[in-house]
């Protein structure tokens, strides 16, 4: 049993990156355009889903026009499957962004993960997704993910925003570094961390950060500061 997947993060797209000065409007066009590489390395790789691990958005302040191109970038997956995460920064508030019209033209091969519960993606494929509804927290977002019962031999997914107490400093949304075994996890995607990362026992290596659309440094210190 085996599955092919592409997980992403950290996009932001609506960042106005005015660390950036005069390039500030170049880097806001690269990361679409690197959000379209990302649709030809999944096609281009036949991936069975795609997933976003929180961060699709800058905030949820954003202009409808980035809004809009956001959603023609994940139309452009079709018929891919893509899971989209709440992070810290667009999280599942009422009247944020992901209730606005523009977002919900979005097409029925994207799935907004709302709640925290068993999502199943096939018959022998599940996802833990830990959405976040608050920017700021000292709670781990994973801590409900429940224990791989007896016999249950599906591949289980975890998905979340936060930073697993492997890396220092790291207080918003501390995520356990024994969840993935706690939970019997065969794949922990996570976002928030602007860079890549995989924690784990060797050989088998089952938790990882992925780099955001276009890092903002080379080492980052301060993943929720922009």
């Amino acid at each position: 049993m085996s599955v092919k997947f592409l997980h992403t993060a950290d996009w932001q797209m609506g960042m106005k990156a005015l660390v950036a000065g005069e390039k500030a409007k170049e880097v806001r066009g690269r990361r679409f355009e690197t959000a379209a590489r990302i649709v030809e390395l999944a096609k281009r790789e036949g991936v069975e889903f795609v997933l976003l691990a929180g961060d699709l958005f800058e905030n949820h302040d954003v202009d409808d026009a980035v809004v809009r191109r956001t959603v023609a970038v994940l139309e452009s997956f079709a018929p891919i499957p893509v899971f989209v995460l709440p992070g810290n920064h667009d999280p599942l508030i009422v009247g944020g962004i992901w209730d606005r019209q523009s977002w919900q033209r979005v097409g029925g091969h994207v799935t907004l993960l709302r709640d925290a519960g068993e999502t199943p993606v096939r018959d022998d494929i599940v996802l833990y997704p830990a959405p976040l509804k608050q920017k700021q927290s000292t709670l781990d977002p994973t801590a409900w993910m429940p224990a791989r019962a007896a016999g249950d031999e599906r591949i289980r997914v975890g998905l979340a925003h936060g930073a697993l107490d492997v890396l220092p400093e790291r207080t918003n949304f501390p995520i356990a570094a024994s969840r993935v075994d706690e939970a019997g996890l065969d794949y922990l995607a996570l976002g928030d961390w602007h860079g890549f990362l995989q924690s784990g026992r060797e050989p088998c290596t089952r938790a990882r950060w992925n780099r955001r659309a276009s890092a903002r440094r080379t080492q980052e210190t301060s993943p929720s500061s922009i």
